[in-house]
């Protein structure tokens, strides 16, 4: 059948062919314009990512420029994800807190959909300390949770930033009073750090964790180990770093302060501890950090007997309502970024991956289209041939064979028609039954299509009456064709007890005239002469 398919459907298969051809070649221009537009796009946004500043007095500038990026076509979600986070920075720089929380939702968003986990993870952390530094504990500890539970953190190959990770999660834990927990992650924290290699950061980890192990003394009361773990950092260790670097003073610097004030109360000793507590809220205001700030000056107020009356006023102050309006709205992020996360009609897409992507994609679609058309042909295939087949012998119906013919008509194509019938085929269905008629019938059939040559069709007229047209094949030719297949069947033990043997007429038609009478007169004459023979018009 396969065979048969190929043979007789060459011009369909060949539009099939181009059909597909065309599919592909379109798919692959689309996907080569598009990875050219992704290119220039990508190239003008990394170029002006690297050549922002992120100063105070080019924030303006700066700001519109990274909003027109945000136009371009093609972008890679990484490369949007930046963007944002670039944005972000400004908002937060420039004191906006709306639009800082809307863009820090919109770049973890993006980076974690560019499968981007250092920088999703890292984005992520840096916002969960802000929520933390403004009394978001529990919106900060949910964000963590779900970078855990997503498998983003599993994701990153950089040791630090599980350190990292530990360490705030441990912060957050020992305000939100767990120590337990928190002492868990400080240990899982020393782990990770003990694995890092060739990293600027690592004795600041060692250090922030050391601090942090510090605050579990001293919520736990124990300030004799908090005091001596203190006592192994110094005011001015900046462990080789700027003395204004952000991690430095969030990692490092507040944390000392604070623990260096409680430390010093607890020892009843409040005025030494008043250049820290200065320092501590310098930085505070610096960086907006509102509730650690008033933390801070709780902390003070309770430890004196009278208190500061500066310091309680400002303390009033930080306490109205409108400082706790922007704190709400910073917790509120980590809603807009589920939010953001209900979106799961973009597909991932890796800035490294880009144009094994696309090109994913277009082979992808081509192959399902070539498999669908396939499919469908074949079963159409499949679903024709068998209404046009012969249900007991599988060759092709007298249906079929009439519009064969008229088409070999129509196009004046020249060709041989073969007439066969089965000698004495009423005496095999007598004898031994018509189930052993239909065995006899399926049988030939076999035979006439393994010796049916490439340009011939077989099919079943009738009865026992079996036809061929074998085109583009001569008189003789078509003689000796059917002799051969004449003398195969007579010799063939068919049926045990019984000789099976086939006569046959040989007819040409040399333009498509319907040679069907001569034909049928011929195998009259090869019945009249015996049987088991061929009779044509040939002349001897």
């Amino acid at each position: 059948m396969i065979r048969e398919l190929f043979r007789d459907n060459k011009k369909k298969i060949i539009i099939v062919c181009m059909i597909i051809l065309v599919i592909c070649l379109t798919e692959v221009i689309f996907e080569t314009n598009g990875i050219a537009k992704r290119r220039t796009a990508e190239a003008e946004a990394k170029a002006v990512l690297s050549e922002l500043t992120l100063a105070e007095t080019q924030a303006e500038s700066e700001k519109e420029q990274l909003e027109q990026l945000l136009h371009l076509d093609k972008l890679t979600y990484g490369t949007r994800g930046r963007i944002y986070k670039s944005l972000a920075e400004i908002s937060y720089m420039s004191g906006v807190d709306r639009e800082y929380n809307e863009n820090v939702a919109k770049a973890m968003f993006y980076l974690e959909k560019g499968k981007l986990p250092d920088e999703t993870a890292r984005l992520t952390m840096e916002y969960a300390g802000r929520l933390y530094a403004n009394g978001g504990y529990d919106a900060a500890k949910e964000m963590l949770d779900d970078l855990e539970n997503k498998g983003i953190l599993e994701e990153c190959n950089n040791q630090s930033l599980w350190a990292k990770f530990y360490l705030t999660y441990a912060d957050i834990q020992e305000m939100r009073r767990n120590l337990r927990d928190a002492d868990i992650r400080l240990g899982k924290a020393q782990l990770a750090i003990g694995q890092i290699e060739n990293d600027p950061y690592t004795d600041l980890l060692q250090a922030k964790h050391d601090l942090l192990q510090v605050r579990l003394y001293v919520l736990e009361q124990n300030y004799v180990d908090a005091d001596l773990l203190l006592s192994k950092y110094t005011y001015d260790d900046t462990f080789g770093m700027d003395p204004d670097n952000l991690y430095l003073i969030c990692d490092y610097r507040l944390p000392f302060y604070e623990l260096q004030t409680k430390v010093h109360i607890s020892k009843g000793k409040l005025k030494a501890a008043f250049p820290y507590v200065n320092e501590y809220l310098e930085y505070c205001d610096t960086y907006n950090f509102r509730v650690m700030k008033l933390n801070m000056l709780q902390t003070v107020i309770n430890a004196g007997k009278n208190g500061d009356a500066n310091l309680i006023s400002e303390y009033q102050v930080m306490k109205s309502l409108e400082n706790q309006k922007t704190i709400t709205e910073m917790t509120s992020l980590y809603g807009q970024y589920l939010l953001l996360n209900l979106n799961d009609g973009i597909h991932e897409l890796s800035d490294d991956a880009m144009q094994r992507e696309a090109l994913s994609r277009a082979i992808y679609f081509v192959l399902f289209c070539t498999v669908i058309i396939l499919l469908f042909s074949m079963i159409v295939y499949v679903v024709v041939q068998y209404l046009n087949m012969d249900a007991l012998t599988m060759l092709r119906n007298r249906k079929i064979y009439e519009h064969d013919r008229l088409l070999f008509e129509k196009r004046h194509y020249s060709y041989c028609l073969v007439m066969l019938d089965i000698d004495d085929f009423k005496k095999v269905n007598d004898c031994f039954g018509h189930a052993a008629g239909d065995f006899v019938l399926k049988r030939i059939a076999a035979i006439v299509r393994e010796q049916l040559p490439e340009q011939g069709r077989a099919y079943r007229y009738g009865g026992e009456e079996i036809c061929m047209i074998l085109k583009n094949v001569d008189l003789r030719k078509g003689v000796a064709i059917t002799q051969k297949l004449i003398q195969s069947i007579a010799s063939e033990q068919i049926k045990a007890g019984a000789r099976i043997t086939v006569s046959g007429g040989v007819a040409y038609s040399e333009n498509g005239d319907n040679p069907f009478r001569e034909a049928d007169r011929c195998l009259y004459d090869a019945k009249e002469k015996g049987k088991n023979r061929v009779c044509s018009n040939l002349a001897v």
